[in-house]
């Protein structure tokens, strides 16, 4: 059986990702993408926003499309 999150299963996910706080969100992809490293077990508490934005976008929009490069940002978060 497939179960989907609620909005507020996914607010909640967020918070613990980002260390308790509720996260600045620029773009909805940021928060996905959050929900989804946060279920992978990466904590973002202590990541740069700025850099963590501009990764979701470069991808989002095809300007970063090379799996080493995107894992080799994600890591320097």
């Amino acid at each position: 059986m497939t179960r989907h999150l609620t909005v507020a299963e996914v607010t909640d996910l967020a918070e613990v990702a980002f260390g308790g706080r509720v996260p600045e969100m620029r773009e909805p992809g940021l928060l996905a993408s959050a929900v989804h490293l946060a279920a992978n077990g990466v904590d973002l508490a202590d990541c740069d926003q700025d850099m963590a934005y501009d990764l979701v976008i470069d991808v989002a929009s095809s300007r970063e499309s090379d799996i080493g490069v995107i894992a080799g940002r994600l890591r320097a978060l």
